[in-house]
């Protein structure tokens, strides 16, 4: 702990200055968040499906769930790229990366490795770099 008695008044400083109600904000925008309603194209045309998707409905009540959003796919090359010790985002982009065209799609995945002092650093930074 002694060691590390710099990184603990950091978090301790940050802790104690952290704006409410931009905190507020921050949850209340992660509750209320949407589906993107992105689908996986069958062939790769260039165009975007108009089919509606589901909107996430989990703890609403029915007259807080809105029109269902219309399915879209991204048209652009795309990079996910996430840390072995993200699991919850990992699964997050695993699903984004079922739902995205294999053409123009990467999914990395980084491992990490730790120093003495505690601090972490990809251990394929300059692949990722060099590759993208």
């Amino acid at each position: 702990m002694a060691e590390n008695a710099d990184l603990v008044e950091f978090y301790g400083q940050l802790a104690r200055s952290l704006n409410p109600s931009n905190l507020a904000g921050y949850i209340d925008a992660y509750i209320n968040r949407t589906d993107l309603g992105l689908i996986r194209p069958l062939i790769s045309t260039g165009t975007s499906d108009t089919h509606s998707a589901p909107i996430a409905t989990a703890g609403k009540e029915p007259s807080e769930v809105g029109t269902p959003a219309p399915l879209s796919v991204i048209q652009t090359d795309v990079c996910l790229v996430t840390g072995d010790r993200a699991t919850d985002l990992s699964r997050a982009l695993a699903d984004m990366n079922g739902r995205m065209d294999p053409k123009i799609t990467q999914f990395i995945l980084v491992r990490f490795i730790e120093f003495r002092s505690g601090l972490t650093s990809f251990s394929q930074l300059g692949r990722i770099l060099i590759e993208a």
